[in-house]
């Protein structure tokens, strides 16, 4: 039987109720709670000080955590499309071919022998997206920020914003552009945020929140980048190569977290928070170009640790136990729709399909989720001259500890020494600096255990041949039971062309 949680409601009747009368009226009236979705763009795991960010403070980030349920192990997919992909459809990026950010044009560079497929163009119209799925069970939804699962990163045009609206089941969308490049719109959609969710309506709410910080370029109020500036921690520098740990970058999680701050707040006055689910995570993890994510292995764009491992925390009052910690792996970008269509006492279509599970298990701390493995897939090419990524076709799965990851053609390797000594040489270094990357034309397997190994820097593929047998042949299967696409033929491919190191 599902819990009673009242919804603070407003009583559609004449004349100017106070807050707290209103409060206490939407109170008393409803059984489902309201949703906050608040989505980061590239943040690392370690990016929010409860997550071990020695270098900014993040309190009201943090407020999440000690109010409700901090997750050690959600995983998402290694780029922003598809999280947000799986987020709105429920349905894993491969089966539903988008596999990397959109538009995701095929890279055919020359000295490679293939070449990623061709996306899909967005999330297809018929699809039963999240917001749809709760808007049937009597919601008022919203879409805040970045959309970038279609018709182009954010949407700015009236008629596109409409076609969101009508196709994707938001009443209403925002997407801040105009103080992009002063603040990433960060206050301009929590501004946004809070308007909606203030609004006296009977009916909860659900709040997708996307905001497009701390992605770069690095932008932040500049009474908070003066915070972080020392002598050797300058502003942002030219893009795409900003330094790690800069004054700016770190302003932008500062200023990030006191906009959350602000939010919460808003909730708390009202009364809102009582009965309000908020879920914070990030799309992918962070951008090696600007950030480590220390201690885990690479990041964004990579299906390594630092790629696909993610901060993740949720507050519940009343439900989730303040303080508690969940560290069962989890595929979060799957697993929230199943799981925040059960909050709202709703239930997927005669026909529909959910690839994530249901984790109210986990939050509630009276159970496991039962899981075989997690899967990964970017069969692409994002290594163009310049580019930091240094990333090739490749597939990965978890079950239990142990993760292996498939490359299927060729791959990178870095020369571990190069990297010490420009890591040595000072804050503002790139952790996977581009001329120490070593191009192999040729496909590797590797293997991790997790559980002993969370920084991935010990390969076990030689000496347990058999896991390795086992978890390719899981991920075969598992690659054809979605559909998923892979690499083609290059017909660009030059065999005396030589891989650039640099740009």
């Amino acid at each position: 039987m599902k819990p009673f949680f009242p919804l603070l409601l407003v009583v559609g009747a004449a004349g100017i109720h106070s807050a707290g009368v209103w409060a206490e009226e939407r109170t008393k009236r409803s059984d489902r709670p309201n949703i906050l979705l608040i989505l980061i763009d590239d943040m690392s795991w370690n990016g929010p000080s409860c997550y071990g960010n020695k270098l900014v403070d993040t309190p009201h980030i943090d407020r999440l955590a000690s109010r409700g349920m901090k997750f050690t192990s959600a995983y998402v997919t290694p780029s922003c499309s598809p999280t947000r992909t799986e987020l709105l459809s429920g349905r894993h990026s491969a089966r539903m071919h988008i596999t990397r950010a959109l538009p995701g044009r095929p890279q055919e560079n020359p000295w490679a022998r293939h070449k990623g497929p061709i996306l899909s163009g967005g999330i297809p119209f018929s699809a039963r997206t999240l917001a749809e799925a709760l808007k049937d069970q009597g919601y008022r939804t919203a879409h805040l920020g970045k959309w970038h699962v279609g018709m182009n990163y954010t949407v700015r045009d009236p008629k596109r914003m409409a076609k969101v609206r009508s196709e994707f089941g938001f009443d209403h969308t925002f997407h801040g552009f105009s103080s992009f490049h002063g603040d990433k719109s960060v206050t301009a959609l929590t501004d946004e945020a809070i308007r909606f969710l203030e609004k006296e309506d009977e009916k909860p709410f659900f709040v997708y929140l996307a905001h497009q910080t701390v992605h770069t370029h690095c932008a932040a109020p500049g009474d908070v980048v003066k915070q972080y500036l020392t002598e050797k921690r300058k502003p942002s520098g030219k893009f795409p190569y900003e330094g790690i740990n800069n004054a700016t970058y770190l302003a932008m999680i500062k200023h990030l977290d006191n906009e959350t701050g602000r939010l919460l707040k808003a909730l708390e006055e009202t009364s809102l928070d009582k009965n309000t689910i908020v879920v914070f995570l990030s799309d992918n993890g962070g951008a090696t170009r600007i950030t480590t994510n220390d201690p885990l292995r690479r990041g964004k764009c990579t299906s390594y640790e630092g790629g696909i491992r993610v901060p993740m925390l949720v507050s519940w009052p009343g439900v989730v136990r303040a303080g508690s910690v969940c560290d069962q792996a989890i595929h979060a970008s799957l697993d929230l729709y199943p799981t925040l269509l059960d909050v709202a006492g709703g239930q997927k279509k005669k026909g529909q399909a959910l690839d994530g599970k249901n984790i109210m298990p986990l939050l509630k701390e009276n159970g496991a989720v039962a899981r075989e493995a997690i899967f990964w897939h970017a069969p692409h090419y994002l290594a163009q001259p310049g580019n930091h990524f240094r990333v090739t076709p490749h597939s990965a799965v978890r079950k239990g500890d142990f993760k292996l990851i498939e490359f299927f053609n060729d791959y990178y390797e870095y020369d571990e020494q190069a990297r010490t000594a420009i890591r040595n040489a000072g804050e503002n270094y790139a952790p996977y600096p581009i001329d120490c990357a070593k191009y192999v034309p040729k496909g590797k397997v590797e293997l991790f255990n997790l559980k002993k190994d969370l920084g991935e820097n010990n390969d076990l593929s030689s000496q347990m041949p058999e896991k390795v047998a086992e978890l390719k042949d899981l991920l075969a299967r598992w690659r054809k039971s979605v559909g998923a696409q892979m690499p083609v033929k290059n017909p660009k491919f030059n065999p005396k062309f030589k891989q650039p190191r640099k740009k």
